[in-house]
């Protein structure tokens, strides 16, 4: 009887932990031209923004993390979890005005997803 329950108990962990990884993807990826690159899985020609809010954000390396932050985020929305991480992503740009503590910055990259 124990190991019935602990088979039962096995299982039922698999099948949750399998409907997590599939409920991080929401499909629209399928719309776009994806290319392996390093092992990853990329969007070949899409690529996507984000950006610092527009004043008071401090330094420039401050700037730069939230415009990375916001990148993050609306991958997630739009894609899924698995395709948002910066450390996956290609073709990383950053473009960066202001000074004085107050610097504006829009980073871009195409989405990949890991191996």
């Amino acid at each position: 009887m124990k190991r019935a329950v602990l088979a039962g108990a096995c299982l039922i962990g698999t099948l949750g932990s399998m409907h997590g990884a599939i409920a991080q993807e929401t499909g629209f990826h399928t719309m776009h031209a994806l290319k392996k690159i390093g092992g990853k899985l990329c969007m070949a020609q899409h690529t996507h923004a984000g950006r610092s809010p527009p004043s008071g954000t401090g330094s420039k390396a401050v700037a730069v993390k939230l415009a990375t932050n916001n990148w993050v985020s609306f991958t997630a929305m739009e894609y899924g979890k698995s395709w948002a991480k910066w450390s996956h992503a290609w073709a990383k740009k950053d473009n960066c005005s202001g000074g004085n503590g107050n610097w504006v910055c829009e980073v871009t990259a195409r989405p990949c997803k890991g191996r």
